[in-house]
Parts: C-alpha cells; sequence; structure tokens
C-alpha cells in the first residue's frame, strides 16, 4: 500500500493515525512507509534520535565546538556581498532547519521554527592590511570562526564574508552539527550559488519548493522507528556488538583519562597501478571500495594491536530515501563493524568476511548510534568512544565546488583542529575517476589523529605501512594476513641489517654490569614506600633464577614474566638473565588478545 504524500498532507491528525494503523495491519512496514508533512501549528516539534543525543551533550557540556561543520570557500571573481546575503536568506527559507533552535519544554527538548528573516552577513575586510599579512589573518579568522560556540536556543548558522581583494574572498558558513553534517553543507553551498546565479542576473529562485522538511524526518522516525520494528533491529546490533573490546593501538603517549580532542590530518597516496589492482580485486570478489579498504584496516589494526577481534565505525549518510536527499539536516548516522580475525585467514578470506558483514550492517543502518547505545548500554569510559574507537569512512557527500560565469567557489584547503576519534581513516581518490571509477588515479589515504597520543612521524609511519599492505594484498590476496608486508624497504634494512651489525662490540649485559655492586650500601630499587638495598636485590634474583632453573629455564627457553610496575619486576627481569633465557614481558594492563597472541606467538 503506498500513499502519495501530497494527498495525505491534507489529512487530519485523526485520518493520518488511522492510514499509519491500516498500513500497519496490512504488512507494510514502517521503515517504509512515506515521510509526511506535519502540521506547523505547534509550539515545539520532536527531535530525531541523534538531535536529541547532542541536546543532551549540549545541556552538560555548553558550546562544545567539538560538534561544530565549518565551511570555508574561497570565492574568486566579483562577489556582491548584498546578493550573497540575500541567497543565505532565501536558502534559509527553503530548509527550515536553518532558522531552528532548541529548548526544553515539560522536560523534553523540542525544536522551535523561528519565522523568515534575513540572515546576516557581516563583511570582514582585510582588503586595506599589506600583501604579507592579509593571508595568515584571513586564516586567523576561519580558525576563529569555526572555534565559536552555538547557543542551540538562539540559532545555529552563522555566515561571514572575509574580503582579501576585490575579486578576492572567503566565505565562511558554520552549522551546527544537530542541524546538519558534510552531506548538508555540500547542498547549502550548491543552493547557496544556484540563488546567488539567479538573484545577480535579477532572477527569481529556480530551485523547487520542498515537499518535506527535517521535522517530518523527525517525526517520521519516530513513528517508524518503535515497537516490533526496533526491537528486530536491535536485536541484530546485540548479537552483532556482544561483548566488544576495546582496541588498544600503541601509542606514543599514555591515553588520558578525558581526551582534549586535539587532531592532526596527515595523508598518503596510494601508487595508480596499486589502485587499478585493488579495483580488479574488487570486481573478482564483487566487493566494493569500502569493503576492499575497510578489509585492509582491519589488518592494519590487528597487525599494530595484536588483537583478531575488531570493530570500527564508518558514517553513513542515511539518506536512501529520495525525499530526504536535498534537505538539510542532521541524518548522517554511525555503523559498527566487526571482524574476527582470529586463526590468521587469507586476505581474500577476510574481504569475503568483511563483504558479509558490510551488508548486514547497511540493512540495518536505520538504527541511530545514540539509540544503539542506549539500549546496549556498554561500559563508559571517558577515555574510550563506546562501541568502537576508530573510524573509516570513503568521502560521498556533495563537493562544494561551484562554478558561475565570472565566479569560482572552492573549497578552502585547511587542516583539522581536532580530532572526534583516536584515530580515523579517510580514503578517497587522489585524482579524477574517484574511488569507485575507472580512471588511472590513485587512491588518497589520511589518518586524522589525537595529537595527544601520536606525533606525526609514527602517523606517516603508518600511513606508509597501510600503502605495504595494500600493495601486498594486491599482489597476492592469497597470503595470510600475518604474511603480508607491513615494514618499508628502509625500515626491512634497518632490523635485517643495521641492528644485526655483529661485528660491532657489545655492550656489557646488565647483570654483568651489577657484579660488584652487592656490598654498595644504600637502596638499589625503591618503588612507593619499599626499597631493596643491592645484596637484597642480588639475593632474591638468585633465589628466583636456581628456581627457574629447576623448571629447566635456560638458554635458547622463552620465560614470560607478568607484572606490573613493581620491585618483583626488576626482580624477575635479573633473575631470568642470569638463566641464560629470554625474558618476554608480559603488562598485565594489555587486552587478553593481546597477551594471548604475545604468548603464542613466543
Amino acid at each position: 500500500m503506498t500513499e502519495d504524500p501530497r494527498t495525505a498532507a491534507t489529512l487530519d491528525a485523526k485520518r493520518r493515525q488511522l492510514l499509519a494503523l491500516m498500513m500497519q495491519e496490512r504488512g507494510v512496514d514502517p521503515l517504509q512507509a512515506p515521510i509526511l508533512p506535519q502540521p506547523r501549528d505547534r509550539d515545539g516539534y520532536v527531535l530525531s534520535f541523534a538531535q536529541e543525543r547532542l541536546w543532551l551533550i549540549d545541556q552538560i557540556e555548553p558550546g562544545n565546538i567539538a560538534y561544530n561543520v565549518p565551511t570555508a570557500l574561497r570565492v574568486r571573481g566579483t562577489l556582491d556581498p548584498a546578493v550573497a546575503a540575500a541567497s543565505f536568506t532565501e536558502v534559509a527559507r527553503r530548509h527550515q532547519t536553518l532558522r531552528t533552535t532548541f529548548a526544553s519544554a515539560g522536560g523534553r527538548p523540542v525544536q522551535r521554527i523561528s519565522p523568515h528573516a534575513p540572515v546576516p552577513v557581516p563583511l570582514i575586510d582585510l582588503s586595506a592590511l599589506p600583501a604579507a599579512v592579509r593571508e595568515p589573518e584571513s586564516r586567523r579568522v576561519v580558525v576563529e570562526e569555526s572555534g565559536l560556540p552555538f547557543d542551540l536556543s538562539a540559532g545555529v548558522l552563522r555566515v561571514r564574508l572575509v574580503r582579501l581583494a576585490p575579486e578576492d574572498h572567503i566565505l565562511l558558513f558554520t552549522l551546527h552539527h544537530i542541524s546538519s553534517d558534510g552531506w548538508s553543507n555540500g547542498v547549502l553551498a550548491r543552493e547557496m550559488v544556484q540563488v546567488y546565479q539567479a538573484f545577480a542576473a535579477g532572477r527569481p529562485s529556480p530551485l523547487p519548493e520542498l515537499p518535506v522538511q527535517y521535522v517530518d524526518f523527525a517525526h517520521w522516525q519516530r513513528q517508524a522507528l518503535r515497537g516490533p520494528v526496533l526491537d528486530r533491529m536491535v536485536e541484530y546490533w546485540r548479537r552483532h556488538l556482544d561483548g566488544v573490546p576495546v582496541l588498544e593501538l600503541p601509542t606514543d603517549r599514555p591515553r588520558p583519562p578525558v581526551p582534549s580532542l586535539d587532531g592532526g590530518l596527515l595523508g598518503i597516496e596510494v601508487p595508480a597501478p596499486v589502485f587499478d589492482g585493488l579495483k580488479e580485486l574488487g570486481r573478482a570478489e564483487m566487493a566494493t571500495q569500502f569493503m576492499l579498504v575497510g578489509a585492509l584496516y582491519l589488518t592494519f589494526l590487528s597487525r599494530y594491536s595484536g588483537q583478531t577481534d575488531l570493530s570500527f565505525g564508518t558514517p553513513v549518510a542515511n539518506r536512501h530515501r529520495t525525499e530526504v536527499e536535498p534537505l538539510i539536516g542532521f541524518f548522517v548516522n554511525t555503523l559498527v563493524v566487526r571482524a574476527d580475525l582470529s586463526g590468521d585467514p587469507t586476505f581474500r578470506e577476510l574481504l569475503r568476511r568483511v563483504r558479509k558483514l558490510s551488508t548486514d550492517a547497511f540493512a540495518h543502518q536505520e538504527v541511530p548510534f545514540s539509540k544503539l547505545v542506549e539500549v546496549l548500554n556498554p561500559a563508559r569510559s571517558l577515555a574510550h568512544t563506546p562501541l568502537f574507537q576508530v573510524l573509516f569512512g570513503m568521502g560521498n557527500a556533495p563537493a562544494s565546488r561551484e562554478r558561475l560565469s565570472g565566479l569560482s567557489f572552492d573549497p578552502l584547503d585547511d587542516r583539522t583542529q581536532t580530532s572526534m576519534f583516536e584515530l580515523n581513516l579517510s580514503a578517497a581518490s587522489a585524482g579524477p575517476g574517484g574511488p569507485a571509477g575507472d580512471g588511472g588515479a590513485g587512491l588518497g589515504y589520511s589518518f586524522e589523529y589525537r595529537t595527544e597520543l601520536w606525533d606525526a612521524t609514527s602517523i606517516r609511519r603508518m600511513l606508509a605501512h597501510l600503502v605495504n599492505l595494500t600493495a601486498g594484498a594486491v599482489a597476492d590476496p592469497d597470503l595470510r594476513l600475518s604474511e603480508l608486508p607491513l615494514l618499508t624497504l628502509p625500515e626491512v634494512h634497518q632490523l635485517d641489517v643495521e641492528w644485526n651489525d655483529t661485528a660491532a662490540p657489545s655492550a656489557p649485559l646488565i647483570d654483568e654490569q651489577l657484579t660488584g655492586w652487592t656490598d654498595r650500601d644504600g637502596a638499589a630499587l625503591v618503588f612507593e614506600d619499599r626499597s631493596l638495598t643491592w645484596r637484597e636485590l642480588d639475593a632474591a634474583a638468585n633465589r628466583l633464577a636456581r628456581r627457574l632453573r629447576r623448571l629447566s629455564a635456560g638458554p635458547g627457553t622463552r620465560i614470560g614474566f607478568c607484572a606490573g610496575r613493581s620491585l618483583e619486576m626488576a626482580v624477575g627481569f635479573l633473575a631470568v638473565l642470569r638463566t641464560g633465557a629470554a625474558y618476554v614481558p608480559l603488562d598485565p594492563a594489555y587486552p587478553v588478545e593481546r597477551l594471548a597472541w604475545m604468548l603464542a606467538d613466543a
């Protein structure tokens, strides 16, 4: 049973409710029901699930700039600021989300649509500054604008225009994530340019009226995702994510209890021949670029962490309904892809697993991530995001690059200032053809990362390793994951040659250096409120070494020692050395999976 939204919109509330009941009785999936316009005679409208989560976060942390969605366009040509302001005003008239505010009514959040009004576009004129100062100052303005907090009770859109020269401007517009996403910013940029072109020529807006608005989607989502429908979809995620472990990647610095979100961005290009081979592998295995790079990312994460139960989050546009494709609003959702890499499968086997996992995840994408966290209620920690710690995405939002006669609007190349996740891999075409195209372009990888965890040198090394994995998987997808090349040629030379130069004189062993120190006075080791003298350290290490020898410890054997930072850890280290065995340190803070892998590998 289907219904024309334009006809259904004329029904009163009781008839719309009756229509919904009839559809349910006839077995029509509520998720396939049309999104219908709701009456605009209310004081407030319900929020979508995703909006509600961001509203709650804003109540806890008012003005959190992590959810600002900024866009900066470099405009070359003669730009009329008045026409630009009129264009934004027209787009805001079309999209009610751009003039929506948020408040609490009866203990529940509501969104309210403000009347149509001009959108202010203040002009910041830097054209009088010296040329050497102008560009740095414009960048400062861009960064400052993107970092200004929003008051959700007052508005969700800010627009600024920076003039560097009569025919050189930077157009800034920033939205709060509660009313926008990456796709939406592309819609806003494209429509603004289309309206500007018409207004500059004295014509009316060429854009058709929108059949529904975001508040209609929020109402539809609340009606569709409830009861048995929601229970059925959540059950899939409950099974898929039960007991998902925390990913513990090695970092340059310890993870702080509360992350700062300070971020950096670095990228690398996969050579075009390797990318061509990757596409050929995808065609042979009926796998998309998302599945291919996702499998490579999981391999990379496993090789770095030693874990085999892995997950990453991935953003989805969540615009598979034609009604919402042209809307500005918070539609993007986050899915969790969890994979089992145990048994050291071949890359081809892993790719097939990821293909099935991705297909299943996308088939259940309607469940908002915020609702998933609410229902599954995973263990919370300020140091880790729930259910996954790293992100992966393929760029598919509409581009902001636009062209007019005598004008060009190009995205301003700027580095990220924040990172919502520990590590965020983005994959996109580095030239014509696109990731899914047939052109000869290479594939670009970029890591957005938390600078409090990694240095730039470490991220560059990780990117190089990911490229090596890609080339290795393309060359022979039937290699096992442990066999795929990771290190670069200089690193291999360093390990095999430079660090194994047996001709160089070796330093005395630690145990040899301690010879003769047992008669010294004073403490040899101090930890918290305990200490050991040199004589006590020597005696304790000898006792443990004798016991280990009785257990067959000696040259050629490996002794695992699992202990936290303590006096016993130092005693155990010396004792193992005195038996002639190899010392294998096992940190009790490591995940169980990683410790098990280390034991098996040793």
